[in-house]
């Protein structure tokens, strides 16, 4: 990577910096700034106390330094984290701290500077109203009235934000809003502003936009949480974020926040907002999913080296100084190690039984080793809960469908909000899907498996608006999801479970059920369900995908409007399956040299090869596959996605599948080998140049064949013939998927005659 700044969210560093010893510009990285540092108490909390523990640990491993800037609001325990950042706290010793937060001011140092919430670029007026019921959709209603007046009393002319709990709070309370401003007699009372006045938000617009305005109202500090199926409060960071935005710096000499709360809670807003809070780790609750990322990289390898891993972290300093919060009974050395002991045990444990761990050695101070799951998990930035539900739920021949319902069930959908009264829509939504539902629908799990099937479906109008987002939501994870579904059968060999996995990542790409009916038609730019009546010959039999389209527009392209084909070349399809395939080593040349030798291997019309070719089991082969793009994309039009829900790629991808599916029928086949396929290994050939272009590399796929059953006649040699597939498969476009079938003879291995690895080209 070439940039001296790099911009990126937690979550994304995080992935990236876990394998940094294979990444040269992650060990560089001299400066990191953190904003909303204070997040570490918060669900998201860990990820950031992950990436310092981890900064700080290769800087140590590596001898050199590192600067760390976190950005916060204040709190209370400040010297704490400070040291954990290993930022100098005082000039001259902790008594200074001590002495300057008598000053009002906060705590000061050489390099802390923790000021007070009243320290601020313009002074904050805070109105905090009490409103009675217990009941949360009838207390929301009578906060309309109020927001109206303190609108109309703290800022008539001026902008004001308003955050609610949810999108559906947002559309009513504007409705109530615009319902009031009608009855005072002037409609047009705040549209005289050439932007709007007012906005209305959810919470977490605070945090992503930075929208100052003279007054914020929060309305209620409570919002539904669908996994606990209960009204929970904000943390207090999210409402000081909130009341932050108050003030104008350069417009404003006040701002102005009112804060609308039960009136229980009245006294508590009282004392925290301002008052600085304590801020602790948030790392037991998700340490089983960062310990197996250190595993994978190598960093740890012993239950010592996890102890140690431990102590790098926000977590130890807060045990030692809180330790009740955590459940330690007390601070002696013996007791902080035991419970530091039970700790890792706990998450090995965890890690063990989702199959993502091994333990090598069962003793205190034991070698533990990640396995395959693991990998798979920390390279995708999945939880081990997924590949726990993967390793018990996947088959060597699920369906679609099946691969479907296993995605909704994954742990990243755990926290989809499913709102007050969703469990009446989702119910709603069923009946219009083809699938049935076989949970409950107040589940996260069973609405994003409704989501993904409307998906599917194309419908037009959904129960709510807020499923939109909530598809969108769904459809950013499921990619990383089925990729690692892949991987995992891969891994397995299952055949079948991994082809259906393409194409279910084909299903989400386009937004369409794969047997339907001319779904690989809807692809096309501007085509819709009511449009596929359209595609028929002049006898009036339908075409149902796009090769029959290809094969019908061949003779004459004008046949379709003119519009498609500025967006996509169809006749460059056609050319995909056109491919040269040589073949080697020859068991029938008794030479130490034969893994050189390349025997051409002609195909047919169909793709397939006519004569078998024979090779020795037991022997590792390596398949070598060169790829033509004869329609490369352009780059305005990088890829063609017809569902709206989905992000536009960057650009298409190919997966080579290498199986034998008559292996094993009733598992689905074997897999022997597969691999993604990246741009940089592809030829171009555009149709104004004779020949391909580009710095297009062979695609390696290693594979071998098991020894053949016993020959029934003595003195024979026994031979066992293959129908081995290669399977060129598009993650992106439906209908695309390519072919070639290739006869193999194998031969028992000639130990002495021969190289433990050969090479076979196609």
């Amino acid at each position: 990577m070439r940039a001296d700044l790099i911009v990126t969210t937690p979550e994304k560093w995080d992935g990236i910096s876990r394998s940094w010893q294979q990444r040269v510009y992650v060990r560089h990285i001299g400066l990191i700034i953190i904003d909303e540092i204070h997040l570490l108490g918060e669900e998201r909390g860990p990820v950031l106390e992950v990436l310092v523990s981890r900064a700080n640990y290769i800087a140590s491993q590596l001898g050199q330094s590192v600067r760390i800037i976190g950005l916060s609001t204040a709190f209370s325990n400040a010297p704490d984290l400070a040291s954990w950042l290993r930022i100098p706290i005082t000039m001259t010793g902790m008594a200074d701290v001590a002495a300057a937060s008598g000053t009002g001011l906060g705590q000061t140092g050489r390099g802390l500077f923790n000021f007070r919430p009243s320290v601020r670029p313009v002074p904050l007026e805070t109105h905090i109203q009490g409103y009675p019921g217990r009941h949360y959709c009838p207390r929301m209603a009578t906060m309309n009235r109020p927001i109206y007046l303190a609108i109309a009393s703290h800022s008539p002319n001026k902008p004001v934000l308003i955050f609610v709990s949810s999108r559906r709070q947002t559309r009513l309370t504007a409705l109530d809003l615009v319902s009031f401003i009608a009855s005072s007699g002037d409609s047009k009372k705040w549209l005289h502003m050439d932007p709007e006045q007012i906005l209305i938000a959810t919470s977490t617009l605070a945090w992503g936009v930075n929208f100052p305005a003279h007054l914020v109202v929060v309305k209620g500090t409570e919002f539904y949480d669908g996994k606990t199926m209960r009204y929970v409060d904000y943390p207090i960071t999210d409402v000081l974020q909130m009341m932050g935005r108050a003030g104008r710096p350069q417009f404003d000499d006040q701002g102005k926040a009112v804060i609308m709360v039960q009136d229980t809670k009245k006294a508590f807003y009282k004392r925290f907002l301002y008052e600085p809070f304590p801020v602790e780790s948030c790392l037991l609750q998700v340490l089983p999913d960062h310990l197996n990322a250190e595993v994978v990289a190598g960093t740890i390898s012993t239950r010592q080296q996890a102890l140690d891993y431990l102590t790098w972290t926000f977590f130890f300093r807060r045990l030692l100084a809180n330790p009740s919060y955590y459940g330690l009974e007390d601070c002696q050395p013996a007791s902080v190690s035991a419970f530091l002991s039970g700790v890792i045990s706990d998450a090995c444990n965890q890690l063990v039984q989702s199959s993502c761990l091994e333990l090598i050695d069962p003793g205190p101070d034991g070698v533990i080793a990640s396995t395959a799951l693991g990998r798979i998990a920390s390279y995708y930035y999945l939880s081990h809960k997924t590949m726990r539900l993967f390793a018990d739920s996947l088959k060597p021949s699920l369906d679609v469908h099946e691969l479907l319902q296993l995605l909704a069930n994954a742990h990243e959908y755990d926290l989809l909000p499913v709102r007050h009264n969703e469990d009446e829509m989702n119910r709603q939504l069923a009946t219009m899907l083809p699938l049935k539902q076989i949970g409950l629908f107040d589940c996260p799990h069973t609405k994003t498996h409704l989501l993904l099937q409307a998906h599917f479906t194309r419908l037009v109008e959904l129960p709510v608006a807020d499923y939109v987002t909530d598809t969108r939501s769904v459809l950013d994870q499921a990619t990383r999801i089925v990729q690692a579904m892949l991987d995992v059968c891969a891994q397995c060999g299952w055949l079948a479970t991994s082809l259906n996995c393409l194409v279910l990542m084909q299903m989400l790409t386009q937004g369409v059920w794969v047997e339907d009916v001319g779904s690989s038609l809807l692809q096309l730019p501007g085509i819709q369900s009511a449009h596929l009546d359209a595609f028929r010959r002049p006898d009036m039999t339908p075409i149902t995908c796009l090769p029959e389209l290809i094969e019908y527009l061949t003779p004459n392209m004008d046949r379709l409007d003119g519009m498609l084909n500025t967006r996509f070349r169809l006749n460059a399809i056609s050319e995909l399956r056109r491919v040269s395939v040589f073949f080697g080593p020859d068991p029938t040349r008794r030479t130490s040299q034969s893994a050189s030798i390349l025997r051409p291997c002609p195909l047919d019309a169909t793709g397939q090869s006519s004569q078998p070719l024979v090779v020795y089991a037991e022997t590792d082969y390596t398949l070598r596959v060169h790829l033509i793009q004869h329609n490369p994309p352009s780059r305005s039009h990088q890829s063609i996605t017809s569902a709206a829900l989905v992000k536009s790629k960057t650009q298409e991808c190919w997966v080579l599948v290498f199986g034998d599916a008559e292996s094993n029928r009733a598992t689905g086949g074997e897999l022997l080998a597969l691999k993604r396929v990246s741009p940089n290994a592809l030829l171009i050939k555009s149709p104004s140049k004779k020949h391909p272009t580009g710095s297009g590399r062979a695609v390696h796929l290693t594979f071998r064949l098991p020894t053949p059953p016993p020959a029934p006649t003595v003195g024979v040699q026994p031979r066992r013939q293959h129908r081995l597939t290669l399977y060129l498969m598009s993650d992106t476009y439906l209908g695309l998927d390519q072919q070639v079938l290739l006869l193999v003879d194998v031969v028992p291995a000639v130990t002495n005659e021969m190289s433990s690895e050969d090479n076979l080209e196609l």
